[in-house]
């Protein structure tokens, strides 16, 4: 009887037992899907400006409004609701991708897109090594901040929408625009305080005649 007793014990702790390494592996198993293999990239005002200043790209430079409004299919108002997807350089390949971020439309003057949709951008802008880079004259949109945007695509199976003329494509009440280039900048809040910026004069004068009619045209 005493026998039976402990075979007993014996099969109860070893039932236990396997039953605590099965709950402690689900366990492990759930903590290592609850972590992200990598860290989120975001960026911030610190973020660095890379001393490689932007990439050169040939682009259509618009003459005035009209030209942006006939190239478009959509011109909507918008505020910027999060970087999706930050792009990168490969140094390898010597390739960038751009940054696609997420909109909400505000108004909408032209296309299809509604007050309240959300879409997607592609922005010109990427990291290198950590460090902002940009294609031509283009900043990068800013929280808080709304802005007119002068788009093409974003109706295919992609949904991806792309800005008209680099930074001709953009244009905001509140920001500025001067004549600099992005390595006059240490950072990405410095730079943020404009909306374009040129090395060329002609170019910055021509932008903020653009905008003065961007402005009165599609305003609510």
């Amino acid at each position: 009887m005493e026998s039976e007793v402990n075979q007993m014990k014996k099969l109860v702790t070893t039932i236990f037992f396997l039953t605590f390494l099965l709950l402690a592996g689900c366990s492990t198993q759930s903590e290592k899907a609850a972590t992200p293999s990598e860290k989120e990239v975001k960026v911030s005002k610190e973020t660095k400006i890379s001393k490689n200043g932007s990439i050169d790209a040939d682009y259509n430079i618009p003459e005035d409004s009209k030209e942006l409004e006939n190239k478009s299919e959509d011109i909507v108002k918008v505020k910027l609701v999060k970087n999706k997807k930050i792009g990168d350089y490969d140094k390898e390949k010597m390739e960038y991708s751009s940054t696609i971020s997420e909109v909400e439309v505000l108004e909408t003057y032209k296309g299809t897109f509604k007050k309240g949709d959300k879409i997607d951008v592609s922005e010109p802008w990427y990291l290198n090594e950590g460090a902002y880079e940009s294609i031509e004259n283009y900043i990068a949109l800013e929280q808080e901040q709304e802005y007119t945007l002068f788009l093409r695509g974003g109706h295919d199976s992609e949904k991806l929408s792309s800005i008209i003329s680099m930074g001709y494509g953009k244009f905001n009440e509140d920001l500025k625009e001067t004549d600099a280039t992005l390595t006059d900048f240490e950072n990405l809040g410095e730079v943020e305080a404009y909306n374009f910026i040129s090395e060329e004069q002609e170019e910055v004068t021509n932008y903020t005649e653009i905008k003065e009619d961007v402005l009165k045209e599609f305003n609510d």
